[in-house]
């Protein structure tokens, strides 16, 4: 179908159906079709943009949800897109030993990393994980992490590759936990950032 140029109306014109289907439905059918080609190409397209107003911290020494992103069901429906979320925050600045973990599929769902017990102190973090569609009901996934003053200075940085095996037909959530060996307060998550592309 294409674009018809707009038609001027004259005084008392007597409008058919045959000129309205030409002037007014197939031309919004026209620009509706070239919304869509452009919806359907616009990625990357960014899902949740969040610095929380009340940061995130952990509670107790129970491992705690931090942050979790609600991942809608057949968002990931094409081998080859991609899932990047990134979370930024903070460790308390004690010698306490202080554990984070990643998961597709909520704490229930693949671990797709765990920092292992840290001896961290006041540092900042950020740790972004990437995860990607490579068949019906199969995922790889990357998390990068980064402890401490921006790099070449930061403590600790690390990459993990891991497979999963969620059910992306179904809502998954993304998740971040936080665990300390004494109590609440020791990793507080202030940012997250969701996109696909």
């Amino acid at each position: 179908m294409a674009w018809t140029a707009p038609r001027t109306w004259a005084v008392s014109e007597v409008v058919t159906a045959a000129i309205m289907n030409t002037y007014i439905r197939d031309n919004q059918l026209y620009l509706k079709t070239d919304i869509d080609t452009i919806n359907a190409s616009s990625y990357p397209s960014i899902l949740d943009n969040e610095i929380y107003v009340v940061p995130a911290t952990n509670v107790g020494v129970a491992e705690t949800v931090l942050s979790a992103f609600t991942v809608l069901a057949d968002t990931l429906d094409t081998n080859g897109l991609l899932l990047r979320v990134m979370w930024s925050g903070y460790l308390a600045a004690t010698a306490n030993n202080k554990v984070m973990r990643v998961y597709f599929g909520g704490v229930g769902g693949t671990k797709l990393w765990d920092s292992g017990a840290m001896v961290l102190n006041g540092d900042n973090w950020q740790i972004e994980m990437q995860i990607s569609r490579v068949g019906v009901g199969s995922q790889y996934a990357t998390v990068g992490t980064l402890f401490g003053q921006p790099a070449p200075a930061a403590k600790q940085q690390a990459q993990e590759r891991q497979s999963a095996a969620e059910d992306e037909t179904a809502n998954l959530d993304v998740t971040l936990t936080g665990q300390s060996s004494v109590g609440g307060g020791e990793i507080t998550a202030n940012q997250i950032l969701v996109e696909l592309l």
